[in-house]
């Protein structure tokens, strides 16, 4: 799984990250190609890990307007993840190819 960050989310998505104790190598990040406009990172999906990523993007997401995380499924089609559940979303996170988190600057 792709999981895609934009534009100012990179600060504030991976520190809630980290306080999940969730280990993103360094040299990952390095190899990613960090760029100020935003990263990408490829996750290998587990069950553990489905169970710890799909609150955690929920809680993300409804923490502060401005903030999407857009599920890109298997077979084309996407959703973002604002009126579903983190239950829903663990169920989802098997078949999603792409995660894209964007966070709007704020006014």
């Amino acid at each position: 799984m792709l999981v895609t960050l934009v534009k100012d989310s990179q600060s504030s998505f991976l520190g809630l990250l980290d306080a999940a104790a969730i280990a993103l190598e360094h040299e990952l990040v390095a190899r990613a190609g960090l760029m100020s406009s935003g990263f990408s990172v490829e996750l290998p999906y587990t069950p553990q890990g489905a169970n710890m990523l799909a609150p955690l993007l929920l809680a993300w997401r409804m923490a502060r307007p401005g903030r999407s995380v857009t599920l890109r499924l298997e077979d084309g089609s996407a959703l973002e993840i604002g009126e579903l559940s983190a239950a829903q979303i663990e169920w989802k996170l098997p078949l999603v190819a792409e995660v894209a988190i964007v966070e709007l600057p704020e006014p």
